[in-house]
């Protein structure tokens, strides 16, 4: 197609459009304003739905779909909080781990190719999941985030809050003793 597309455009650039359309109205055997007027037709209805398909996708926030799911007043929060961290990496960081988790909830998830697709079925799950399973979620999720603390601060050493007992809070500027300039 794009070489016909191709071959088209050299002709109306060699020939000029209105020869053109003289010649294909007698190759064809119409008259030229019905040709003109097939032309126009097809011109406007490719427009819009080029235009449509450059559009980009806008997402929802997860705020929004997560309003759009009926769920009871005390999951909500709890569904809103792993979807949050969904979305930040935090719950599920990884393809495989989705893909692990849907199937484990009985869900296929072998035709999943990112996670951003995965993300209203992840949704439909904990939506469906009750309050105790939720609560686990959310407590293994509270634990990779301290086993993460503990090991950035085995990498990068201990913050000053951690050293008073409050646990990973702002970590110091690392000097380096090279000037700006270097």
């Amino acid at each position: 197609m794009n070489q016909l597309r191709m071959q088209m455009k050299l002709l109306v650039a060699f020939n000029g459009r209105q020869r053109v359309l003289e010649e294909l109205a007698s190759v064809e055997g119409l008259d030229l304003a019905t040709v003109e007027r097939e032309l126009a037709e097809i011109s406007s209805n490719a427009k819009p739905k080029a235009a449509a398909a450059r559009r980009p996708r806008q997402r929802k926030s997860v705020h929004d779909l997560i309003r759009d799911v009926p769920l009871d007043d005390e999951v909500r929060p709890l569904v809103e909080k792993l979807a949050v961290a969904y979305e930040a990496r935090g719950f599920l960081p990884e393809l495989w781990r989705v893909k692990q988790f849907l199937e484990s909830k009985g869900i296929d998830g072998t035709k999943t190719r990112s996670r951003n697709d995965a993300f209203p079925k992840v949704l439909s799950v904990l939506s469906g999941l009750s309050r105790n399973e939720l609560e686990l979620l959310e407590a293994d999720l509270e634990n990779r985030a301290s086993d993460l603390s503990i090991l950035t601060d085995q990498i990068l050493g201990p913050t000053d809050g951690y050293r008073h007992g409050q646990g990973a809070q702002r970590r110091p500027a690392k000097v380096t003793g090279q000037s700006a300039s270097a």
